[in-house]
């Protein structure tokens, strides 16, 4: 599920389920205390940054928690929470959306840098996220594997 499609009773469902405090979870997400309560406040689909909907998931996934999107198996009709049944999946899953989110912040910022990126040939194209992905990847990953280390 995207982090776009987050809703304040997914949050409040995950907090319950690990029985985890306001508090910690803005610390684990790297947000403030008002930003998760403004958010629970709410109903339904999250008004807010995708970087803050994002991180919040994250720190939840971190944890165990696994989201139902509304139109996913096996449950139809709305969206939920539940714990993952195989914990080192969700923890994966986490550290390849840091590293796919990163890859896209990339791939638009080597656009922005040259309006023509996908005008050039594919080869080209390649080459130049090759030279970028390298040390990214290396970044990313070495931050994931951080986070996944702290949790033993």
């Amino acid at each position: 599920m995207d982090a776009l499609y987050l809703t304040a009773e997914q949050i409040r469902a995950a907090r319950a389920i690990l029985r985890m405090e306001q508090t910690a979870l803005a610390a684990k997400a790297g947000v403030s205390v008002e930003t998760i309560k403004r958010l629970e406040a709410s109903n339904g689909k999250l008004s807010a940054q995708y970087g803050t909907l994002l991180s919040i998931m994250n720190a939840l996934r971190f944890e165990g928690i696994e989201f139902i999107g509304a139109d996913e198996e096996p449950i139809q009709g709305g969206p939920g929470v539940r714990m993952a049944l195989d914990r080192n999946a969700a923890l994966i899953q986490v550290a390849v959306e840091g590293v796919r989110s990163s890859l896209e912040a990339m791939l638009n910022l080597a656009c922005r840098d040259n309006p023509k990126f996908f005008e050039q040939p594919v080869k080209d194209q390649v080459k130049v996220i090759k030279k970028l992905l390298d040390p990214l990847l290396q970044k990313v990953l070495s931050r994931e594997l951080v986070k996944l280390d702290s949790k033993e």
